[in-house]
């Protein structure tokens, strides 16, 4: 069964804001882009003159041409890093038991805990041949009136941000889910429906008594039946399913039933 075992440090407001790294990186990218603007601009400027006095109207399009599309690229580049600046610009994330508080410059929001419906991580690592160069973080809270938040790495300690969610709203929903099922109402996690009987997916059905073996692998939640049953395997994608970490700790009990 899930405990909310806190201690009293996790009653203490944390605190999150956008890494630094990010905000440099993003004002490094706006410098470049305006100088390379100003550069792009003058240096069209010069062969536009250049091709006129020289070669006459007509070849003015294909001296600016390559000119041109710097300049835009230059100004995509720009426009990009100055909307990332503006939206990082005094992000500040704030939990704590009862919820979480995004703060921006010309926003503030609550999120209470007992208005989540569901969360949803997911990390992806970038490799070749066994070596990673990176990772892809992401925290998705959705809420019971539709809302969806959504964070990744770009929050400083992500990490934490993701374990500190489950660990304040994994509780709140699994006695949402107990109460559900002990009223005998199926329980939704996407492709997956637990039953009295058993479990759901699509058109295949697996019963509690022959449920065997319950793994987290490669991306995907895998549910066997014993060796000697006959009965289907489910393999189903991680990210399709809501609460994972709910879901199969709800199937580890349902299973040992008699």
């Amino acid at each position: 069964m899930v405990t909310n075992d806190n201690t009293a440090t996790d009653y203490n407001l944390q605190v999150h804001h956008i890494r630094p790294r990010i905000r440099l990186r993003n004002i490094v990218f706006l410098i470049f882009a305006v100088l390379g603007l100003f550069i792009t601009f003058a240096f069209g400027i010069w062969r536009w003159q250049f091709a006129l006095q020289n070669f006459g109207p007509a070849s003015i399009r294909n001296w600016i041409s390559p000119v041109f599309w710097f300049f835009f690229l230059f100004l995509f580049i720009s426009i990009v890093a100055f909307l990332n600046l503006r939206r990082f610009q005094g992000v500040e994330l704030q939990i704590s038991p009862w919820g979480l508080v995004i703060q921006k410059i010309d926003m503030l929001k609550a999120i209470k805990w007992l208005d989540v419906s569901r969360i949803r991580t997911s990390l992806v690592r970038y490799g070749l041949f066994g070596l990673s160069w990176g990772r892809k973080t992401e925290l998705e809270i959705f809420t019971e009136d539709g809302q969806r938040y959504r964070f990744d790495q770009s929050i400083e300690a992500i990490d934490s941000l993701i374990e500190l969610t489950k660990r304040y709203v994994y509780p709140i929903l699994f006695d949402k889910y107990r109460e559900s099922f002990n009223r005998g109402e199926p329980l939704n996690f996407g492709p997956l429906i637990l039953t009295a009987e058993g479990i759901l997916n699509s058109r295949k059905a697996l019963r509690w008594k022959d449920l065997g073996k319950i793994k987290l692998k490669e991306g995907a939640l895998q549910l066997k039946p014993f060796e000697n049953i006959d009965g289907p395997n489910l393999s189903i994608p991680a990210h399709k399913i809501p609460n994972i970490d709910l879901c199969i700790q709800l199937i580890r009990q349902m299973a040992r039933q008699p």
